[in-house]
């Protein structure tokens, strides 16, 4: 028995017997064929001279031949690869993860964890600049301690000591030397905390990228003493800290004009803030990246208003007695102490009249000063009485109840009629399987 042809092609059977037409020789052209439910196939398509007029067969790669269905004169329907009842698939996005990688390996793949002592051992003598010392942290991946909540999640530095609750963090990385050669002398640390952030540049003009002026320190380090300088990211956690650039960055600018202007309002930051930036840094290429950022933004006010908490913590952390950092009324407009407008005085006419009673339950409420307590008169005082007894409201009015007594079991009383709304106490069945049945035989 000869074998199914190929499914690459298509066989063309004559359906009659009778003498074969001529017909013109044309071009070979490609036709779109399947030959499974799930893929799409160009196919060659040959006529030859002579042949008669041939239904098309499809080749099934499973089963050979089979008839097509009547299609009653129509067209055959297109074939449309990923379609179905006119819907298109366009593509998956997978969402990124919260939790460092971490959170299920427990440290590096390619080194082990080490102390933070036995690192600062490993690399020796510490290279000092400018009075202190550096120790370079790459790779590195900031998230919260486990003990807190959202445990182990991935944070961007401007958290620390700004959003509530997040008074430390904790970090993984690798350690080295700038004076280091050899990657013998590097060390992966796992799971150290720190609550210290430090940022270089605040009022230089001269200094427009923060790039290896980002520092945290932990207690270890503080003891040394040393710095971490934040170097590369690892790639899971490079979306935060690429972020946390661009806002120390707008927050060194925030500094920067609060030092050279006077009497700075949130109004300034709409069309005066970007001009003065422009004079200051406009021609360095690193203010323009930062810039194009944020796509070219030109009114800044909402930028201050969403992060006012971490700006007022660096202006908290470097002002002095000259600078007055935090003197400027725009503090008292968008945070935190928000004074800029007055207590408005209470108008008594619209207070709202209520009962000494009513005052007390809202007494601790921030609209007590709009409630205005005034004394019943004797006459709505009787009419209060008077109802009350009709209702029988009233101690001395209301209905008498006998006082209920506790029988216990026992055999006279078995013998005394329970009537209705008398209180019966039954004792839990030894046997019975109720959970929070906990009977003593």
């Amino acid at each position: 028995m000869a074998s199914a042809p190929s499914s690459d092609h298509i066989i063309y059977i004559s359906s009659t017997s009778t003498s074969p037409t001529p017909e013109p020789a044309t071009a070979p052209s490609e036709e779109r064929i399947s030959s499974s439910p799930d893929t799409i196939r160009l196919a060659p398509r040959t006529t030859d001279v002579g042949a008669s007029p041939a239904k098309k067969r499809k080749i099934s790669s499973d089963s050979g031949l089979y008839t097509p269905k009547s299609t009653k004169g129509n067209p055959p329907r297109k074939q449309t690869l990923g379609t179905h009842s006119g819907r298109k698939f366009s593509h998956v996005q997978v969402p990124r993860a919260s939790l460092p990688s971490v959170a299920y390996t427990g440290g590096h793949l390619d080194k082990e964890a080490v102390s933070e002592c036995q690192a600062f051992w490993e690399l020796g003598k510490l290279p000092e600049v400018d009075g202190s010392r550096y120790v370079e942290l790459d790779n590195f991946t900031i998230y919260r301690p486990a003990t807190t909540k959202r445990s182990m999640e991935m944070c961007s530095l401007d958290k620390l000591n700004a959003a509530k609750g997040v008074d430390q963090l904790v970090f993984s990385g690798i350690l080295s030397t700038t004076t280091t050669t050899t990657a013998s002398t590097s060390c992966y640390v796992h799971g150290i905390a720190f609550s210290t952030l430090a940022i270089e540049g605040y009022g230089d003009t001269d200094c427009t990228n923060l790039a290896g002026k980002i520092c945290i320190q932990s207690r270890e380090a503080q003891l040394q003493p040393a710095w971490y300088r934040l170097g590369k990211p690892s790639n899971e956690y490079k979306r935060f800290h690429e972020d946390f650039v661009w806002l120390a960055t707008f927050a060194k600018y925030f500094a920067d004009f609060l030092l050279e202007e006077k009497e700075v309002t949130l109004h300034l930051f709409r069309s005066d803030f970007l001009p003065w930036l422009v004079q200051q840094y406009g021609d360095t290429e690193d203010f323009q990246s930062w810039h194009r950022q944020c796509n070219f933004q030109q009114d800044f006010r909402t930028s201050v208003a969403a992060w006012v908490n971490y700006l007022h913590k660096e202006c908290y952390s470097i002002d002095d007695n000259d600078s007055e950092l935090l003197r400027h009324p725009i503090w008292s407009e968008i945070g935190p102490v928000l004074n800029a407008i007055g207590s408005q005085p209470t108008d008594e006419s619209d207070a709202t009249v209520v009962t000494p009673f009513v005052r007390r339950c809202f007494d601790n409420m921030y609209f007590a000063s709009h409630l205005q307590t005034k004394e019943p008169c004797d006459a709505v005082l009787a009419t209060i009485m008077r109802r009350k007894q009709e209702l029988c409201l009233t101690p001395w009015n209301a209905a008498t109840a006998p006082q209920p007594s506790l029988v216990r079991e026992s055999s006279e009383a078995l013998s005394i009629h329970v009537r209705q709304g008398d209180v019966v106490c039954v004792n839990p069945n030894a046997e019975d399987q109720w959970k929070r049945s906990k009977a003593k035989a």
